[in-house]
């Protein structure tokens, strides 16, 4: 394992860090093997792969079709990459704390969230030296992304859309957690110019999500579905209803689709947003929504 770079979609392990630093109470490590190891994530290698989960309790819940656990790129369940007789290394689980020293995990979650990374790089060095980097790719590990680094890429996106779009396509964009918004955000960019609102998902994982956009966004480009304000989409989520919510100005600026604007223009761009229920099926909306799953909304049916 010395010396194998492993990356995390940074995002997800936000979340995981967050709730490991919220929950009340934690399960055990190698450290504390009777429990109490308060905000701290599990690194683990086992039959299905490579991956972190939050080591607090109650355990974490991320809303319909998502995982609890974020696997190494390349380490997934299926990758072929893990032989499931022979875990990598035998299989292991080793801690990584959120509190070190005078390290307090608040301090950790800002790094994760600085610069524009898209993953965290765990890399073991000897025996027991774990060195942790944020990058932009899972290529060589680089320090985070400048100002003017992270604004190239920005405008290389606007123009792949452009020329999408011009081709009859749209595309689905992601918006990563930050100190504004800490959760992801997916949207479509390119649905207005066939005269339809733009779809957005707020705080599911992000590939549910682009499977759900770019199913349905196709599905409306090519003129075959419209969606309206406060219908109910039976055929989004195996097992669970999604609801359209039609923007009610002023929109929270956390949940702007910027890409859609700059290309669009902000007046020209209507929005829909595509809510989805806790467990037991209720709606932000409701009363009794579950308030650890992080699910702003721009209006309600």
């Amino acid at each position: 394992m010395d010396d194998q770079p492993f990356f995390f979609d940074l995002d997800w392990v936000i979340r995981l860090a967050s709730h490991a630093e919220a929950t009340p109470d934690s399960g055990p490590c190698a450290e504390h093997p009777d429990g109490g190891c308060p905000g701290s994530l599990l690194w683990v290698s086992d039959e299905t792969g490579v991956y972190l989960e939050s080591n607090g309790l109650p355990a974490a819940e991320f809303g319909p079709g998502t995982s609890t656990r974020v696997y190494a790129h390349g380490w997934e369940p299926g990758s072929g990459r893990q032989d499931p007789d022979k875990p990598f290394e035998g299989g292991f689980v080793s801690s990584l704390h959120l509190q070190n020293g005078e390290e307090q995990a608040t301090t950790l979650l800002e790094r994760m969230r600085a610069g524009g990374a898209r993953y965290m790089c765990l890399e073991v060095h000897g025996e027991d030296a774990i060195d942790i980097a944020f990058t932009s790719h899972t290529g060589p590990v680089r320090h985070p992304l400048s100002p003017q680094e992270a604004e190239q890429p920005c405008q290389k996106i606007i123009a792949q859309c452009r020329a999408a779009i011009a081709e009859g396509r749209f595309v689905v964009q992601q918006v990563h957690p930050d100190d504004k918004l800490p959760t992801t955000m997916v949207y479509t960019v390119g649905l207005t110019a066939a005269g339809q609102p733009e779809l957005l998902i707020v705080g599911l994982a992000a590939d549910v999500a682009h499977e759900v956009l770019s199913r349905i966004g196709s599905q409306i480009r090519t003129g075959q579905r419209q969606l309206s304000h406060g219908q109910v989409l039976t055929d989004a989520i195996e097992g669970y209803d999604m609801r359209v919510v039609q923007a009610e100005p002023p929109i929270p600026a956390r949940l702007l689709p910027g890409v859609a604007y700059a290309v669009f223009g902000a007046p020209n761009v209507r929005l829909q947003q595509l809510a989805w229920p806790d467990k037991l099926h209720r709606y932000p909306w409701d009363r009794n929504f579950d308030r650890a799953l992080v699910q702003p909304v721009i209006g309600r049916p």
